[in-house]
């Protein structure tokens, strides 16, 4: 008797191959529930005065490739209390070449900008829960990273970040992104 072929977190989502026994059901439920949170945000941006949005093209390594994909999404920061921020963001994780063969990147992070309203530069890590899914399959990932904002003058900056997202305990995704910052 043949062992069943063990298939990475990899290939189930970056290679469309359906492995998951999953209900469809139970991803559409967890999709509800993330663009309920963002839903939240977004109200809760609109009350916050002090918000801030960015927009981001980034390179992305899956464990044994090289920068092989890449991603392109959007985020935004609201600050709680002085630096500490709730800060979501949603993405599409592609290989190059093949745009639509990719997967939804949602995170839902906490950060802590250090400098914030005295630099022009403002440095910032953040830390939080995150899901990486091609609607057939899906997983929850831990992510950390940091990163930096510069900002030209009070409404746009540019942005850069390193993200790592993680999966039982092994780096799944490490994520390079730049892009435009707005507030």
């Amino acid at each position: 008797m043949k062992k069943p072929e063990a298939i990475s977190f990899h290939a189930r989502i970056f290679q469309g191959r359906k492995t998951s026994n999953k209900p469809l059901r139970r991803v559409l439920d967890y999709m509800k529930t993330i663009s309920s949170l963002f839903l939240a945000a977004f109200t809760l941006a609109a009350q916050v005065p002090r918000s801030r949005g960015h927009a981001y093209f980034g390179i992305d390594a899956p464990p044994s490739d090289r920068f092989d994909y890449s991603s392109a999404g959007f985020g935004g920061d609201f600050f709680i209390y002085k630096g500490a921020a709730f800060s979501p963001s949603g993405g599409w994780v592609f290989r190059r070449g093949s745009i639509g063969r990719g997967a939804a990147a949602i995170t839902l992070n906490g950060s802590y900008h250090f400098l914030r309203g005295k630099s022009r530069f403002e440095p910032f890590v953040s830390a939080g829960y995150g899901a990486i899914t091609n609607f057939g399959s899906s997983e929850l990932l831990f992510n950390y990273g940091g990163g930096g904002q510069y900002w030209f003058n009070k409404h746009l900056g540019v942005r850069a970040e390193i993200l790592n997202f993680q999966h039982q305990q092994f780096r799944e995704l490490t994520s390079v992104r730049f892009g435009i910052a707005f507030r």
